[in-house]
């Protein structure tokens, strides 16, 4: 009877379904996404990477997932009798899953379905940032060149605060969501050309980036300050050396076998000292050629503007290895394949020679 019992116990078992993982397509920059054709074979599945073939689905719908691609990159499922193939990170796991059942997306594919994610993945970040370039570049125009005064406040303010928020987002975008943030130039998406042409606004932004501290200058001190510049340097230094100084430090105390409290302590006083001399060494040139007041600020704006730039540099670098490299691939086989094909091809005593 115990055998009996048994026996059924694991019949049913075998022929209740596994749920299937449920998942919510979730393109960036998209209000759909192309997915791939499947062959399914006695072998398996066998993805057909052609768009042409594929089939495009709206944000929101919903798919069952049966299987994945060989490199794991796809997820395969079934619609109207066809499979096809999704890109896992254009996906979000499915709130009507069981509770139990586990989300394998990673946890940065994740935040891709997050509101942050919807923040980045949509035109509201590359918005805001062109918005605050160009109401920075109306005030200053208002102030410095049509001498409006009441602007002054507003100008001393606007600017940094500008500079600030643009840093704070490309910053958080790295850091979330590292070169994903660039989908508006996605080079299999749009093409050499297509992404040379978005890649425009962002350069320009850069551009006003670089060129700000000399508006600034010119409206903080009224053009009085004819000939003093803002001390830059000794902190766009410190901050750009401060992380990579924690790291050294870090390792070189590890490798000496140090750790716990003294390799906290000590990485803490050399990201400190690392930061602080040059910060303090600006303060200390702006006070003394602009004041206390006039000082404190061009300092402020130099932390930021510094910092704004070191992100701006970091993100056109992205940039040029996603795009400009693409294109120099391109023009690098051209020319292997033009020094690889014969000049000329002759027959000579019964040889064919070629010359190179």
């Amino acid at each position: 009877m115990k055998r009996l019992l048994s026996l059924l116990i694991s019949l049913v078992a075998y022929l209740t379904p596994i749920s299937a993982q449920e998942f919510i397509i979730n393109p960036w920059g998209a209000d759909e996404l192309i997915c791939y054709s499947v062959n399914k074979t006695s072998e398996g599945f066998s993805v057909v990477y052609n768009k042409e073939q594929g089939l495009s689905f709206s944000e929101g719908e919903r798919i069952q997932k049966i299987g994945e691609s060989e490199n794991g990159y796809y997820y395969i499922f079934c619609h109207e009798g066809k499979y096809y193939a999704a890109q896992r990170q254009e996906l979000k796991f499915s709130n009507n899953n069981p509770d139990d059942m586990e989300n394998p997306l990673s946890e940065k594919i994740q935040a891709r379905g997050s509101l942050l994610g919807k923040f980045y993945g949509s035109n509201s970040a590359i918005t805001i940032i062109i918005l605050l370039t160009l109401t920075g570049a109306i005030i200053s125009l208002g102030y410095i060149t049509l001498k409006i005064s009441l602007l002054r406040p507003i100008f001393l303010v606007f600017i940094p605060c500008a500079i600030l928020a643009v840093s704070l987002i490309q910053i958080v975008g790295y850091i979330k969501f590292s070169t994903d943030i660039f989908w508006w130039c996605e080079y299999d998406r749009y093409g050499f050309f297509g992404s040379l042409w978005r890649v425009i606004p962002f350069m320009a932004v850069v551009a006003a980036q670089l060129y700000s501290i000399k508006v600034y200058e010119i409206g903080l001190f009224n053009g009085d300050e004819t000939g003093k510049k803002i001390s830059v340097k000794p902190a766009f230094i410190s901050l750009a050396i401060c992380i990579p100084v924690l790291l050294v430090t870090i390792f070189a105390l590890a490798g000496m076998g140090i750790q716990g409290f003294w390799l906290e302590t000590i990485g803490f006083i050399a990201f400190v000292g690392s930061l602080s001399i040059g910060l303090l060494l600006t303060l200390k040139r702006n006070a003394k050629s602009f004041g206390a007041i006039n000082g404190l600020w061009a300092t402020i704006f130099t932390i930021i503007y510094s910092l704004g730039c070191i992100m701006s540099g970091i993100g056109l670098i992205m940039l040029i290895f996603q795009i400009i490299f693409q294109i120099l691939v391109v023009v690098g086989a051209f020319f292997i394949l033009a020094f690889a094909i014969p000049r000329r091809r002759y027959v000579k005593d019964g040889r064919v020679y070629e010359e190179y």
